[in-house]
């Protein structure tokens, strides 16, 4: 073993000639102490990377949005199709419910209704109506005057008979007494109805209106809101990645219908050495190359650092270190015109 020591000891010192300082360090600590790694030999003569590129590869990634039903009815018309570009709120599809729609036509017909007799309420009565309850007014104090006098003729009549004839008298004052008041009572009735013409409506009247208005008005809101979903929109830009339904299909609530692919941003996952992070974190400006749009450069920043490490992917590894332990960086690639499209290969170049 100590010969084996001494041969790297050896080694190293032939690279004292290239890389002086580190060259004396590694072949005392070969020679002497005897604990220097092989990747500390090799990190000691390529230099420790320390405001060096890195360079990674990964694919680029964008984020999946399913879009799905949320009511039911069958699909009337598709607006878009795979590989169709979109922007938030595009129209994707029609769905068509006839139940839906009719609901919507009744309650805004309560809305019209509650809000024409609130309206008639803060207006008060119309002429019309104020006009009828005084003729009316009129009429049962006309009758009740009549009854009145025909009620005291027929009680003085009885009073003035002859001995023989009062039990019949007596029976005629007793039906114009009943007459009486049966039209006091009308006349009573009349003139409460003339008072209430009147003075209009309470303000309990027209709170019960408004409250009636407010309640439609929820109603046709909420049925609005049902009629305004069957038709899906695009919750973000993106791509269609699949279009799940078919014209004419029917479909209930939470059926998948279009699968988006949101490009802006985009993701660039790629796998860095623990010596490579050193002044890599979140903010940290990152160089993009996507060689299917000619070697094209990007912008992107890191977005996440992984707090733990993992084996080296087969997919995207780094050009050194390959079976050592990597940790994941999620970097952010801006992609406004979106000319990137995700699954495609990509070179990060970070300098810490």
């Amino acid at each position: 073993m100590r010969r084996v020591r001494w041969a790297l000891a050896a080694l190293a010192a032939v690279a004292v000639l290239a890389v002086p300082a580190a060259g004396v360090a590694v072949v005392w600590r070969i020679a002497v102490e005897g604990d220097l790694t092989w990747s500390e030999v090799r990190s000691a003569f390529d230099g420790d990377g320390a405001g060096e590129p890195v360079l990674s590869s990964g694919y680029l990634e964008g984020r999946s949005v399913l879009v799905s039903a949320e009511v039911g009815g069958s699909v009337a018309e598709l607006a878009v199709g795979p590989g169709d570009r979109v922007r938030a709120g595009d129209l994707l599809l029609r769905l068509r419910d006839d139940g839906l729609v009719a609901q919507r036509r009744q309650a805004a017909a309560a809305v019209a209704g509650a809000a024409a007799r609130l309206e008639q309420l803060s207006a008060g009565p119309p002429p019309a109506q104020l006009q009828a309850a005084e003729a009316a007014e009129r009429r049962a104090h006309a009758t009740a005057q009549r009854a009145e006098s025909a009620w005291r003729l027929a009680t003085e009549a009885a009073a003035r008979s002859a001995p023989g004839a009062g039990a019949e008298l007596g029976a005629r004052a007793d039906e114009a007494r009943v007459s009486h008041e049966v039209a006091a009572a009308a006349l009573q009735l009349a003139r409460a109805r003339l008072a209430l013409a009147r003075a209009g409506p309470s303000a309990a009247d027209e709170r019960l209106a408004q409250a009636a208005v407010r309640r439609a008005e929820a109603a046709l809101a909420l049925s609005d809101l049902y009629v305004e979903r069957l038709a899906p929109a695009a919750p973000s830009a993106g791509l269609v990645a699949d279009v799940l339904v078919t014209e004419g299909e029917a479909v209930v609530a939470g059926t998948p219908l279009v699968q988006l692919v949101d490009t802006d941003p985009l993701a660039l996952r790629v796998f860095l050495a623990e010596a490579d992070l050193d002044g890599v974190g979140p903010g940290t400006a990152v160089e993009i190359t996507v060689d299917a749009l000619d070697g094209g450069t990007y912008l992107g920043r890191v977005a996440h650092v992984a707090a733990t490490a993992e084996f080296t992917p087969r997919t995207a590894q780094t050009a050194r270190d390959r079976s050592a332990y990597v940790f994941a960086v999620t970097i952010r690639v801006p992609n406004p015109d979106g000319r990137l499209r995700p699954g495609l290969a990509a070179e990060a170049r970070l300098t810490p």
